[in-house]
């Protein structure tokens, strides 16, 4: 799914470090319209996450870090596909959004 990258101090994009990865794992059945991302922490471990397809691409950063208990303003949502190319969003765009836009059955995503 997305990706969260810390946002260094300047607020320009660095894509070359400090990635961690959401990955899209299994729609729970789809009518729930329930996704449920396993969320790579940037102490590398893993936390599941389940989230409402219609849930904006913000929202999302802001749910993921507080239950990680991290500071949404010093994070940024990057979305990678299955090669690792960046995938462009806008904040308000949800995650069943981005999911459908790249038709993959799993998007990576940085924290």
């Amino acid at each position: 799914m997305p990706i969260v990258e810390q946002s260094p101090v300047h607020h320009h994009h660095h894509h070359g470090h400090g990635h961690q990865t959401f990955y899209h794992q299994q729609s729970i059945p789809e009518q729930t319209g329930k996704m449920q991302l396993t969320l790579i922490l940037p102490n590398g471990v893993p936390s599941v996450i389940t989230v409402d397809a219609n849930t904006p691409m913000m929202d999302l950063l802001v749910q993921a870090a507080s239950l990680n208990k991290l500071n949404p303003s010093g994070y940024s949502l990057v979305v990678l596909d299955s090669n690792q190319h960046v995938i462009h969003f806008k904040a308000n765009q949800t995650v069943g959004q981005i999911v459908k836009s790249c038709h993959l059955p799993q998007i990576n995503g940085n924290l």
